[in-house]
């Protein structure tokens, strides 16, 4: 939730439909004015995305899971566990090409076609349970990477994460969300409290216990803190949670509307929107831990929402200077301020990938509140979800693939995600109250007593 939409409420009238579906040597007819367009309209493609070590994104692993053994008879739902939860999380991330375990090897393949790699593994029982996992690059031969993999009866999903995380570590060099969590904001009997899950929607846990209304929630990039929103002293002030023992303490708590706090990449700093100097909401930065604010917007509009660019130089941000909220980038001195987007009457909530060449942002048009992503120069606008309601807060996942929301799709608001082509969509949260503003932590530490007792 932004503080525009705090000051002066989200209007849900319909906006004039701009939506622009465009390929390569085709024009568009321009609906401004309903003539057609006398330009060749810009082409709507998604760019092509690289991970570690220029390898493109499109260009998927070639990955045969033919999946876990068992030495004796372990229980069957450790197994049937991991196998789920391993299938899930490397289909999820986008890097593989996956063949499944109900599928013979291919061994007669020719040298000249793309390599496949083969995962297996074995599982041992006693006591606790032991799961053995090999990389080989030909079906009968030796494995290149072994891991073993200790843990307890209740851990197993734990364990299929980890040892899927440990894959995407080796053979890509990204960082797996499969070892990140949400927090979001849930709206109970009481008001709103913060609320975390596992990426995939296990482990609900409350942080927070007020009942009052929060939001805005941001984590840290080091994953142990994160900053929100809250009323719990009859104005909008904004906190920070220790992740670690659960306490939480005033960040800035000025007369009036303090909102929208983002860390800077390096966690030294805050972003965040506040009215305190002349009742007008503003784009502040103060140390995380204290210190005097420097204020970056002069304005007689509303400016809220900032969000870091990943090398910490510009921030990107809504403001109503032009009658209607538009995302706007300036750089983090509050220099060289230029509106990045320029169609539609409501655009808001920014958030900039962490690989730093896309910006998520919210518009509404005729479907409600909608998903589009952009490039830092606001040259392709690019609408993500389609389904009629509310799709609203963008939050992107630490590898920068993916984008959790908040949509109200089935009625009421949920938390999702989707890969950043607005495909391969996953409801988060499965509860009875509204969730909303979710945002993703970095890889955290692992906690789950899972323990790897030998790699190679």
């Amino acid at each position: 939730m932004s503080l525009w939409a705090v000051n002066r409420g989200a209007s849900r009238d319909l906006a004039k439909r701009w939506q622009r579906r465009i390929w390569a040597l085709i024009f568009c007819a321009a609906q401004l004015f309903g003539v057609l367009s006398s330009t060749q309209a810009q082409e709507e493609v998604l760019p092509e995305v690289f991970l570690s070590g220029k390898v493109a994104l499109s260009d998927r692993i070639l990955l045969h899971y033919t999946g876990i053994q068992s030495d004796s008879a372990p229980g069957g739902a450790v197994l049937d566990t991991l196998d789920r939860v391993l299938i899930r999380d490397l289909t999820l991330s986008g890097f593989f090409d996956l063949r499944l375990p109900n599928l013979p090897p291919d061994t007669n393949r020719s040298k000249s076609a793309p390599t496949m790699t083969y995962l297996d593994g074995l599982i041992k029982e006693g006591g606790s349970y032991r799961a053995d996992m090999r990389l080989k690059s030909s079906f009968r031969g030796q494995p290149f990477w072994e891991r073993n993999y200790e843990f307890q009866f209740d851990k197993a999903r734990a364990a299929g994460h980890r040892i899927a995380g440990d894959l995407i570590r080796q053979m890509i060099g990204e960082p797996p969300v499969m070892e990140t969590r949400l927090v979001f904001c849930g709206k109970n009997d009481g008001g709103k409290d913060l609320y975390s899950t596992t990426f995939d929607g296990f482990d609900l846990r409350r942080l927070t216990h007020e009942n009052a209304s929060v939001f805005s929630p941001a984590w840290s990039p080091d994953g142990s803190r994160i900053a929100f929103t809250t009323f719990v002293k009859g104005q909008a002030d904004i906190y920070i949670f220790n992740v670690a023992n659960g306490e939480y303490r005033v960040f800035q708590n000025a007369p009036g509307v303090d909102s929208a706090p983002d860390w800077s990449p390096d966690g030294n700093s805050i972003a965040y929107s506040s009215s305190e100097t002349d009742g007008n909401a503003e784009i502040y930065v103060r140390p995380a831990n204290g210190g005097p604010a420097k204020r970056l917007t002069y304005s007689w509009a509303i400016e809220t929402a900032p969000s870091w660019s990943p090398t910490g130089r510009e921030l990107a941000f809504t403001s109503d200077r032009l009658g209607k909220p538009q995302v706007f980038i300036m750089d983090a001195d509050g220099a060289n301020q230029r509106r990045l987007t320029s169609f539609g009457e409501y655009n808001d909530s920014p958030a900039w990938s962490p690989r730093g060449d896309m910006i998520a942002y919210v518009r509404r048009n005729l479907e409600g509140f909608q998903i589009y992503l952009t490039d830092p120069r606001g040259e392709i606008h690019t609408q993500l979800t389609t389904i009629t309601g509310d799709n609203m807060d963008p939050c992107w996942s630490p590898d920068g693939l993916r984008i959790a929301f908040a949509s109200n799709r089935t009625g009421t608001f949920q938390i999702y995600t989707m890969d950043l082509f607005g495909r391969n969509v996953e409801r988060v949260t499965q509860t009875p109250i509204a969730c909303n503003n979710p945002t993703w932590s970095p890889v955290l530490e692992d906690t789950t007593n899972v323990v790897i007792t030998s790699r190679k």
